[in-house]
């Protein structure tokens, strides 16, 4: 019978190591699943904000693409504008018609509104084109 006790004795002890062994070890997990969820809620708070950046940087390149466009479009009616303004030269209007009607008396504002032209090159040509008709009929 002492040897049955002995023997219960062993196996309540060895039964006691296993469970203080079982112990430390859900100890271990408990930490470890503790520091895993830590670390989880540390990347979704960063990848939240890393979402609204992300986001502020999409509103920011629609903003300047819609502004691009618009630059685009202006630079568009201002090149249609050009082409489809008269041309210097041409023969319904500009500079070889303003030189004409300067040379007939015609003055700057009237040339403006003539020839389609700027205040400034009406000026200018009516300057030049006097000047040339004035060294002719002096020379």
């Amino acid at each position: 019978m002492a040897a049955a006790a002995g023997v219960l004795l062993l196996l309540g002890v060895l039964l006691a190591v296993l469970l203080r062994l079982r112990r430390r070890r859900l100890d271990q997990l408990t930490h470890d699943l503790r520091m895993a969820r830590n670390d989880l809620h540390a990347l979704c708070s960063t990848s939240v904000e890393v979402g609204r950046r992300i986001l502020e940087i999409e509103r920011r390149l629609r903003e300047q693409t819609t502004r691009i466009d618009g630059l685009h479009a202006r630079l568009d009616g201002l090149e249609s504008d050009e082409r489809s303004a008269p041309m210097a030269g041409s023969g319904g209007g500009g500079y070889e018609q303003a030189i004409r009607l300067v040379h007939r008396g015609v003055d700057p504002g009237d040339l403006r509104d003539a020839c389609e032209l700027t205040q400034g090159e009406a000026d200018l040509i009516s300057m030049l084109h006097r000047h040339e008709q004035r060294g002719q009929k002096t020379g």
